[in-house]
């Protein structure tokens, strides 16, 4: 998958957010908005949603990426630059 899609402001985030961004769109997510909330920290926030609505896959999530912990039934962060994705 192309990095470029995460980038904003020609910054990309971390390997773990981006690994765990690949997983979500070949289940059939997609990035619904993405920020850099944090030059200095290089910290990011992505909303995706399911295009498949009837599909629950985010209570179904086991197997996270290395340095991805699940913050709430639907929000997740990297433990190394605190960046957020959350499936709504």
């Amino acid at each position: 998958m192309s990095k470029k899609i995460y980038e904003v402001n020609s910054v990309f985030p971390c390997e773990p957010i981006s690994k765990f961004l690949d997983i979500l769109i070949l289940k059939g997510f997609e990035i619904n908005s993405k920020e850099l909330s944090d030059y200095h920290f290089n910290e990011f926030k992505f909303i995706v949603n399911n295009k498949n609505s009837d599909l629950d896959f985010a209570s179904g999530i086991k197997n996270l990426p290395d340095n991805i912990s699940r913050l709430s039934e639907t929000k997740f962060n990297c433990t190394c630059h605190w960046s957020i994705v959350e499936i709504v």
